[in-house]
């Protein structure tokens, strides 16, 4: 006989049936009972009948199929609760809340020991727990319950926890979450993560904050402490919305929107989002800024701050009875407090980004606007303005050149110039200026001697501040008339020296003699003009010299505070450290010149420029290996000169205090071939990008290696004769076009558009013609790493930047020194022809006379 057992859950004629157990036994005798079918069941299914469900037995005499008694037995769940699971949400992944926000719904199941459902036969009365292994964090009592209409699953809705003791679970916020009866006599727990809630608190850090700010300053301490509403610190890494108005974010993180400037920053590990060196007052005096912070649309926090108020004035305060004609001098500008005290602290610093400058404009008459006056411990002073040939009140405004509300406007009283040949007066109350009469009358022209003061030189005294200028004085009496190259009422311009000479030959004279084709006044405007070109000429190089020493100061000044953070940079320099490793080399050529002349590489190469692993920094530590790897120790050791004799000269100055030999690089005696030099120093090498045969640029292309180096701050402006810099010549010569990749898979899939060589920074090194190395390499000596060499921090970044930008300057600045002395010197030489005209014509017509 055959015995068939199957087992379905549910209703016993719904749904599909699992088989569990079938036999074939023959006939057998019991008790002397013959033709009995006895089956062993429990022996060979101990398990029978612990799960729930209908269980049907079906006996056939021939095949399963000819079913001869079928028996269906339904057993039920035990009485006894074994335990309660959580069927929902899915244990797959940890199951996440956040305080103050409803959580996702529980379900959960009660089961008998054997693992099958009992069903609820009414809402228990629960309570739920949030703890950590310390303390309870939060409960709820009495929470949502409803049946499902099978009974089989209670479900629990509507869940808020409110807590304020998350900070104890921080970083992680791990927890257990405990489902239970009111009597505590059965439970359920599961791990669980428990997130603060939205920010809703910001507290400023420190809380006595500076309320009133300067225009252009960096807050240099600030954070905000971000807190949710019940007081628990924001999880780490979560999103603040930040918005302002009055600062810029000097990190370059800001966003412009409609609604104004808008950033995005991230709370740290303690709860703080700091803003330290971050925030620059971007308005003028006395306005307010401000600083949200902005959470589900909703303004959260605002911060309020007061530029401090300033003020303009000028001493003297009037300016009366001033000639027409004449020049206001040492004017003083002054910037104030509310007290009427000086700000001392407006200084015209650039290295400090702070630029304090004053300039004026005037409607009533012509003043060069262009030309900015510098503040110094909040003083400016002008030390002349020149007054028009009117009588009457003109007027002129000056501004600081940033802060457009710190404006006064001035009115000045002209008065027509005495009639006196007096050459100076007073022409204003308080200050002393001088005043130059011009006597231009044609009535009363005279023949002048001729006399010593006629031979016209330039003065030797200069003055070092750009105001003055070397003058070339004209005899006291000379005054040439208008003409159309220069109609100027007189030959006084800004600061000049000259003064008016009258001359006038007779007609009578001038028509004879052979004289008729001397024009006398053309020769009077030819030597004043060039004379007044000479004198505007100068004071432009006075000013351009003045200009280049200021920078001069500027980058010393921007160096020094570069070496400072250097100095007390947590790392010290890579460079410094490639110094003394290169120095360990005992008596090594590149070891002697760095012992011998370390100062002079610092600052102002000449012939020997130093050692190539010095003279450029690169992003990375894996870049430096690989390119000091394919060049070799030899070549990174060795000296760049500038031309072979430099190199010759090297060798005897080294003398017997080397062991072995060295490789010198002569930088003018390097083919270049791939470009025209350029003026940027910073400009890279115009090379095409790699492409494969399909056209597309290979991928973990970093770029060309010998973009790849920066060059040394010192070596930037340095040129051979040609005007080509160190990128083109020494590491254009070391480099070539040899590619950079991310790692060997992209080198090796990229090798149909590799010629000069590849390297990639996990170690893989082309050569090209066959040769591949591959392998982790450690060179001793390698270039500096720019990130490690550098302090991370806003103001190092931008005074670095500055100091570059400075010493392009400087460059521009002492072209036009050059060109202006080519001209001036040209100038000087017609002056002189002009001169001996003009001596000429009057020693003639004087013996005529």
């Amino acid at each position: 006989m055959i015995l068939k057992v199957t087992f379905r859950v549910g209703d016993e004629y719904v749904g599909e049936s699992d088989h569990i157990y079938s036999v074939i036994i023959p006939p057998s005798s019991h008790q002397g009972l013959h033709g009995l079918y006895v089956f062993p069941v429990k022996s060979k299914q101990p398990l029978l009948f612990q799960k729930a469900g209908f269980y049907t037995f079906s006996f056939a005499l021939k095949e399963p199929k000819d079913v001869q008694f079928e028996q269906v037995v339904q057993v039920q769940a035990s009485a006894e609760i074994g335990t309660w699971k959580v069927l929902s949400p899915k244990q797959d992944s940890l199951y996440t809340v956040r305080v103050g926000s409803s959580f996702e719904p529980l379900c959960v199941a009660c089961y008998d020991r054997y693992d099958n459902c009992i069903l609820f036969s009414a809402v228990p009365k629960l309570t739920i727990k949030l703890s950590s292994p310390n303390t309870i964090l939060a409960q709820v009592c009495r929470p949502k319950v409803s049946v499902t209409t099978d009974k089989s699953t209670i479900k629990i809705k509507e869940i808020v926890f409110r807590s304020n003791k998350l900070d104890a679970i921080r970083p992680n916020y791990e927890a257990t979450l405990n489902v239970s009866t009111l009597d505590g006599a059965f439970s359920v727990a599961f791990p669980c993560r428990v997130l603060p809630g939205t920010p809703k608190r910001i507290t400023e850090r420190p809380l006595k904050l500076r309320t009133e700010l300067r225009p252009g300053e960096i807050i240099e301490d600030l954070a905000l402490e971000v807190l949710d509403e019940y007081g628990n610190h924001a999880k780490e890494g979560e999103n603040i919305s930040l918005r302002v108005d009055g600062f810029s974010f000097q990190d370059g993180s800001s966003i412009v929107t409609e609604k104004g400037i808008n950033c995005i920053k991230k709370v740290d590990a303690d709860g703080l989002v700091d803003l330290s060196n971050i925030l620059k007052v971007s308005k003028g005096y006395g306005e307010d800024v401000f600083l949200y912070v902005i959470s589900e649309e909703e303004v959260i926090f605002k911060l309020q701050f007061q530029t401090e108020i300033r003020e303009l004035r000028a001493v003297p305060k009037l300016f009366k009875n001033c000639k027409a004609g004449s020049q206001l001098e040492n004017i003083v500008f002054e910037i104030t407090d509310t007290q009427g005290k000086v700000d001392e602290n407006i200084n015209d610093e650039e290295k400090h980004g702070q630029f304090h400058t004053l300039k004026i404009k005037s409607k009533s008459f012509d003043i060069d606007d262009s030309v900015r006056y510098s503040f110094r411990h909040g003083r400016c002073t002008i030390r002349s303005i020149p007054l028009p040939n009117i009588e009457g009140i003109i007027s002129f405004s000056a501004s600081h050149s940033r802060y457009p509300e710190l404006n006064l406007d001035i009115e000045v009283h002209v008065q027509n110039a005495s009639p006196k040949n007096s050459n100076y007066t007073r022409n204003h109350e308080g200050v002393g200026n001088s005043v130059l009469s011009s006597q231009s009358s044609r009535e009363n022209l005279r023949i002048l001697p001729i006399s010593p003061s006629l031979n016209i030189s330039p003065f030797t005294q200069r003055d070092s501040s750009p105001e003055s200028s070397n003058k070339y004085a004209l005899p006291i009496n000379f005054s040439p008339l208008k003409n159309p190259r220069f109609d100027r009422a007189n030959l006084r311009n800004e600061n000049s020296d000259i003064l008016p000479i009258e001359v006038s030959a007779p007609q009578d004279v001038a028509n004879s003699a052979g004289f008729a084709f001397i024009c006398p006044k053309e020769l009077e405007d030819d030597l004043a003009n060039c004379g007044m070109e000479i004198n505007d000429h100068e004071r432009k190089l006075e000013m351009l010299h003045f200009r280049w020493l200021h920078i001069q100061r500027n980058i010393s000044d921007l160096q020094d505070s570069v070496d400072r953070d250097l100095c007390i940079s947590p790392s010290m320099s890579g460079k410094v450290l490639i110094q003394r490793q290169i120095e360990s080399k005992c008596q090594s050529p590149a070891a002697v010149i760095c012992k011998l002349d370390e100062v002079s590489f610092e600052s102002s190469p000449g012939d020997i420029l130093g050692i190539v692993a010095l003279l450029g920094t690169v992003q990375s530590i894996e870049l430096s290996r690989m390119l000091a790897q394919y060049i070799g120790e030899d070549k990174m050791l060795a000296v760049v000169c500038k031309n072979y004799a430099a190199a010759y000269n090297l060798e005897t100055t080294l003398g017997q205090s080397v062991r072995g030999g060295y490789l010198a690089l002569c930088l003018e005696d390097i083919r270049i071939t791939i470009r025209e030099p350029s003026v940027d120093p910073l400009e890279l090498i115009p090379l095409k990008m790699p492409s494969l045969p399909n056209g597309i640029i290979p991928r973990g292309f970093l770029g060309y290696a010998v973009n790849m180096i920066n060059i040394d701050t010192s070596y930037l402006q340095w040129r051979t004769t040609s005007g080509h810099g160190l990128r083109e010549t020494l590491f254009y010569r070391l480099f070539g076009e040899l590619q950079v990749y991310k790692d060997r898979e992209c080198m090796m899939k990229a090798r149909s558009c590799i010629q000069d060589g590849a390297v990639s920074l996990d170690g893989g090194i082309i050569r090209g013609n066959g040769f591949l190395s591959l392998g982790h390499w450690e060179p001793d000596i390698l270039f500096p790493v720019e990130n490690e060499a550098m302090p991370n921090t806003p103001q190092s970044s931008q005074a670095i930047r500055l100091l570059e930008a400075k010493k392009l300057e400087l460059i521009v600045i002492s072209k036009q020194i050059d060109e202006g002395n080519k001209f001036l010197e040209r100038e000087r030489e017609k002056f002189l022809i002009y001169r001996d005209r003009y001596n000429n014509y009057h020693l003639s017509r004087k013996k005529l006379a």
